[in-house]
């Protein structure tokens, strides 16, 4: 026999109609996931989230995000006047450029990929859905953080590491970086280095102002 505690199921918290619910009470086809789940999933970019979404598809090795179809609807335009048919946001920004989009996927708080049309709260780039991240911010609460190491064959390294600094009980600072690097697996037949290799850095750093009457965010 189990107790209760241990067939509690911890409950997410979603922004997705732009109010914090509980994903249960959300009516929207949706998929999301704590930080904690990136992490031990090894989702190093928006794109990873795919192969763990039903419905979405089209996941690749580029740097692209015009092939990602949802429910079998895509949009293949390269132009920069081409409004994907998918929207991406991070912290309710949204990225309109595929290769902004493809950003890492690191210190995240939670990630939400909503499936079918989003327009009435996404605006109209969000025609079949949206990927929405929220990432970890500063807070007062306590000194803390993490770092992560993997490594592997073909010169696999991949870093991600968080450090939040609360200077006192009103200001705090979260500093939060990751590295992926690995060598290429395709062979060039016109010689040089073998294709599909990578090497990206991305940083962030935000900072958090909170009184009883105001709170304040800059990242």
């Amino acid at each position: 026999l189990y107790g209760q505690d241990e067939l509690s199921l911890e409950e997410v918290v979603v922004t997705a109609t732009k109010r914090a619910e509980s994903v249960l009470d959300v009516s929207v086809s949706m998929t999301a996931m704590t930080g904690a789940e990136t992490r031990l999933l090894n989702l190093n970019d928006i794109k990873d989230l795919i192969q763990f979404t039903p419905g979405i598809s089209g996941n690749s090795k580029d740097s692209f995000l015009d092939t990602i179809a949802v429910r079998g609807i895509r949009t293949t335009l390269f132009g920069n006047g081409a409004e994907p048919s998918i929207g991406f946001y991070v912290n309710g920004r949204y990225l309109g450029r595929s290769g902004a989009a493809g950003s890492g996927l690191f210190d995240v708080e939670r990630t939400e990929v909503l499936r079918g049309p989003q327009g009435f709260l996404f605006a109209r780039g969000a025609v079949t859905g949206a990927f929405n991240v929220i990432t970890e911010k500063a807070n007062t609460e306590a000194t803390e953080g993490y770092a992560e190491l993997d490594v592997g064959e073909r010169g696999v390294f991949v870093f991600e590491g968080a450090v939040n600094l609360p200077s006192n009980d009103n200001f705090a600072v979260r500093i939060a970086g990751f590295h992926t690097e690995e060598d290429g697996y395709v062979e060039n037949l016109f010689g040089g280095p073998d294709l599909i290799a990578h090497d990206n850095d991305s940083l962030r750093v935000s900072f958090d102002y909170s009184t009883e009457k105001f709170n304040g965010d800059l990242i």
